[in-house]
């Protein structure tokens, strides 16, 4: 299940995963992320979510899209939120493939919401 908000005062849209989490689940909300016109700041938690069946290539393939998919020249920040080891294992190897793609965003993995939205709302200080 996906749930998605809209924090204005810090350009941020955050976007939270429960249950069952799939590649196609995730590549779907990225498709529909650039879609809506984004901002230029995303926490994706993943913290309650249980992502054991991404692999490394649907990382790559994620990683991919979101760089074809984002505005020409988009900068910002990009947090992904997990709890699990395996979960922050998968979203510092999303981070790796999006920074090889090219992407202007900068990707980070934090263990805690807490530090991540603390990391994102710093550039707005």
């Amino acid at each position: 299940m996906l749930e998605e908000y809209t924090d204005d005062d810090n350009e941020l849209t955050v976007h939270v995963f429960t249950g069952v989490v799939s590649a196609d689940d995730l590549i779907e909300a990225v498709k529909a992320l650039y879609a809506s016109g984004p901002t230029p700041n995303h926490l994706w938690d993943l913290s309650n979510a249980d992502v054991s069946s991404i692999q490394s290539d649907h990382l790559k393939d994620i990683a991919s899209l979101a760089k074809q998919a984002a505005p020409g020249g988009r900068s910002g920040r990009t947090a992904i939120v997990s709890a699990s080891d395996l979960g922050f294992g998968i979203s510092r190897m999303y981070g790796a493939f999006a920074e090889m793609s090219g992407q202007s965003v900068e990707v980070r993995s934090f263990r805690s919401r807490k530090e991540a939205e603390d990391w994102i709302t710093e550039i707005n200080k």
